[in-house]
């Protein structure tokens, strides 16, 4: 075996070794994308305590100063984020945004 063949072995190897844990993370992840791309949807949110987007969102831009309440698509964990001023872009995967606990106006859902 030439040595550039052997590298490139090496690196295949290399590269799935470490693609493995990701490749996990991200189908744990409930199809939230990980792309550093921009986000290419947006929906305006009308906050509620049933409704589910599936997929989730990429992040939440705040129109309207206030809080708002979420659940974390990954974890299924509820989080309030508080005091969330004007024009903020919220970097969460959620896949519902609360009417109980959210105060915030003008949310859009970045997908």
């Amino acid at each position: 075996m030439n040595i550039r063949k052997a590298i490139d072995v090496l690196s295949l190897s290399t590269l799935l070794a470490f693609s493995a844990p990701i490749m996990e993370a991200q189908a744990q992840a409930k199809t939230c994308s990980t792309s550093v791309a921009a986000a290419n949807t947006a929906i305006l949110v009308t906050p509620s305590d049933a409704t589910v987007y599936n997929p989730p969102s990429r992040g939440l831009y705040i129109g309207g100063i206030g809080s708002v309440k979420v659940r974390l698509s990954a974890t299924q964990l509820d989080v309030t984020f508080t005091d969330v001023p004007t024009g903020t872009i919220l970097p969460v995967c959620v896949d519902m945004v609360y009417t109980t606990g959210t105060t915030a106006t003008a949310i859009v859902m970045l997908k």
